[in-house]
């Protein structure tokens, strides 16, 4: 399930990317296309969220869910061409 999420995650970033490049261009029913799919995809993933992963980690003690959090921000990797805007 985590993993569905987290290609959700990836192809939600890539649909946003995908509509600021066609409103850059002034391709702006392209740009609405996009939003709409980014929305879709959206609605359904936080659902899934929702009714399943907060569930369950609200029934864990608070520590487990910090060492939870830490050990998959270690395991993460940005996305290829991702810089942190703060440092540019």
């Amino acid at each position: 399930m985590l993993q569905s999420l987290e290609i959700e995650h990836g192809s939600m970033w890539l649909l946003l990317d995908q509509t600021k490049e066609h409103l850059d261009n002034g391709n702006i029913e392209e740009a609405k296309e996009k939003m709409n799919e980014f929305m879709r995809i959206l609605l359904e993933h936080d659902g899934a969220e929702e009714g399943s992963v907060y569930q369950q980690l609200d029934t864990m003690p608070d520590e487990d869910q910090a060492n939870l959090i830490l050990e998959e921000v270690k395991l993460a990797n940005p996305p290829k061409e991702w810089k942190c805007k703060a440092i540019r």
